[in-house]
Parts: C-alpha cells; sequence; structure tokens
C-alpha cells in the first residue's frame, strides 16, 4: 500500500475533525502567530534598548558640553582684556567692508640731514 492509497482511502486519523489538511492550516497558521509573537518581542526589545542608548547619549553629551563651555569660560576670564587700538582697528576695517574704501593719504617726510623729521604742512583735505 502506498501512501497516495492511504490518502485516498481517508483511513488516517482525522486531527481536529477536518483530515490532514486542516491539521497543515493550523499548523501554518499557528508558525505565523508564533513569528509574530516573535517578531514583536524582538521589535519591542530594540526599541527598548535604542531608547536606553539615545537617553545614555543625550547624558554624555549634555556632560560633554557642559565641561566645554566651562572650559571655554575659564579661559575667556583668564584672558587679557581687548586693547582699545585693536578693537579701533577692528571696527575702521568693519566701516570699510560695505562700501568703496578711499586709499589712505601717504606722503614721505623730509629728514633733515642729522635724521631728524622736518615739520610737515598740514594735510590736505580730499
Amino acid at each position: 500500500m502506498t501512501l497516495a492509497d492511504i490518502f485516498s482511502q481517508k483511513k488516517i486519523t482525522k486531527c481536529w475533525g477536518s483530515g490532514w489538511g486542516s491539521m497543515v492550516e493550523s499548523w501554518v497558521i499557528a508558525l505565523a502567530l508564533w513569528n509574530a509573537l516573535i517578531l514583536g518581542g524582538a521589535v519591542y526589545w530594540l526599541d527598548h534598548r535604542v531608547s536606553q542608548y539615545l537617553d545614555d547619549l543625550d547624558v554624555n553629551l549634555a556632560t560633554a558640553i557642559k565641561g566645554v563651555i566651562e572650559a571655554a569660560r575659564g579661559a575667556v576670564e583668564g584672558a587679557e582684556p581687548f586693547n582699545p587700538v585693536q578693537a579701533a582697528i577692528a571696527q575702521w576695517i568693519s566701516g570699510q567692508i560695505g562700501g568703496n574704501p578711499k586709499p589712505p593719504d601717504i606722503s614721505l617726510l623730509d629728514r633733515s640731514p642729522k635724521g631728524q623729521f622736518k615739520p610737515s604742512s598740514p594735510p590736505k583735505d580730499t
């Protein structure tokens, strides 16, 4: 007797009242539910782990940023005050950037035979 004969004669004990076809379908459904349960658990676990790592990262970044700010604040407090001449030059340069700057009027000063500068005439208005 072959396997085909056994199935054709329906001598196999019926499982859950409908035969082998229903039993296979039941196992497929059970495996699908089991896979869904496992995948759902894995997604929940991964979500929990990612959330935990992001919280740890947030704390670490906050600590690092606080340290950098404190170090920078200490460096600024220990620095020398601004030089007023440098501030005036910086203000002049920033004023010259926007427009068409005039070249400065540069003239050579005469010197006496002893090497001292001679008095010059007042600057010319251009």
